[in-house]
C-alpha cells in the first residue's frame, strides 16, 4: 500500500526509493523544497569544447545575472544579452525582451529550432538561454524531481559508499534527454549525471560532476558543474563544458523564514 505522504510514480522498489529520499534529505528536505522561491547566480565562467564549439563570447555572451524559479521551472537571464534586455525561459518557451520591455522573440516551441542539421549551427543568445536555462532549471530541481520519474535500475554500490538510479524522465519536463542516471554519495549528495544532450547530438554523451556545493540556506546549490565526454558508461579525458558559478542566493517563501 502507498503511504499517504507518497510523491514517487508506481514502480519504484524500496530500496532505491530510500537512495532518493536519503538525497532530498541531504539537500535540503521536503519543507524546504516546497517553500522554495528562487535560486540566483552568477556565471563566472564557462569553458570547454562545448560553449568553444557552439560560440561562447562570439556568437553568444556569457550569461551572467541569472535567476531561477525551480518549481516554475523558469530561468531568467538579466541584462542579456546586452545591459537592459532579457531573456526568459519558461517550460520550453524563450521569450526575447529588449530595453524598454517589448517581446522581440517569443517561441513556445523553442527545441525545434535545434532539429536536424541546425544542432551542429552555432549558437545565439536565445539558443544559449534555451539550454541553459532548461538546464539550470532542472538541475535545481535535483533530486526532488526524481520522485515524478519512472524507475529503470538502481544500482547499489556499497564498496564505493556511492549508488545510482536510471531513471525516464516524463515528457512534460525539458531535459536533456529522456533516460538518465544519477550517482549519490553516501551521504545522499548527488556526484554525478550522465546523459545524452540531445539538442547537441546524439554523441554528447557526458559525465556530469556536480561539485563544490554552497549550502548556506540549508537548499544545496553545485557550484561547480564539470562535464566529460563519456563512452560505454566511462568517462573520458577531456572537458565537455566547465560552469563556475557564484554569488548564490537561495529564497524561500514566507512560511520558511
Amino acid at each position: 500500500m502507498r503511504r499517504q505522504d507518497d510523491r514517487f510514480v508506481s514502480g519504484w522498489p524500496e530500496p532505491a526509493r530510500a537512495l532518493v529520499e536519503r538525497s532530498v534529505a541531504r539537500h535540503g528536505g521536503w519543507e524546504r523544497w516546497d517553500a522554495l522561491d528562487t535560486v540566483s547566480l552568477v556565471m563566472r565562467s564557462l569553458t570547454g569544447l562545448i560553449p568553444s564549439t557552439k560560440g561562447v563570447g562570439r556568437s553568444f555572451p556569457l550569461p551572467s545575472q541569472i535567476v531561477v524559479k525551480p518549481h516554475a521551472f523558469r530561468t531568467v537571464f538579466a541584462d542579456y544579452p546586452a545591459s537592459g534586455e532579457r531573456i526568459e525561459f519558461e517550460r520550453g518557451a524563450v521569450r526575447v525582451f529588449d530595453r524598454n520591455g517589448v517581446a522581440i522573440l517569443d517561441d513556445d516551441h523553442f527545441r525545434r529550432r535545434f532539429d536536424g542539421l541546425a544542432k551542429f549551427r552555432s549558437w545565439g543568445p536565445a539558443d544559449a538561454a534555451y539550454f541553459f536555462g532548461y538546464a539550470l532549471a532542472y538541475y535545481q530541481s535535483v533530486p526532488f524531481l526524481l520522485t515524478r520519474t519512472a524507475f529503470v535500475r538502481h544500482e547499489p554500490d556499497p564498496g564505493s559508499a556511492m549508488s545510482a538510479v536510471t531513471v525516464d524522465f516524463p515528457d512534460d519536463v525539458v531535459t536533456h534527454c529522456r533516460r538518465q542516471r544519477f550517482f549519490f554519495a553516501g551521504d545522499g549528495r548527488v556526484v554525478r549525471h550522465d546523459y545524452v544532450a540531445d539538442v547537441i547530438g546524439a554523441w554528447a554523451r557526458g559525465c556530469h560532476y556536480w561539485q563544490n556545493y554552497d549550502e548556506s540556506s540549508g537548499y544545496l546549490v553545485a557550484r561547480t558543474r564539470h562535464v566529460t565526454p563519456r563512452l560505454f558508461g566511462r568517462p573520458l579525458p577531456g572537458v565537455a563544458l566547465h560552469a563556475e558559478l557564484d554569488d548564490v542566493a537561495v529564497r524561500f517563501l514566507d512560511r520558511m523564514r
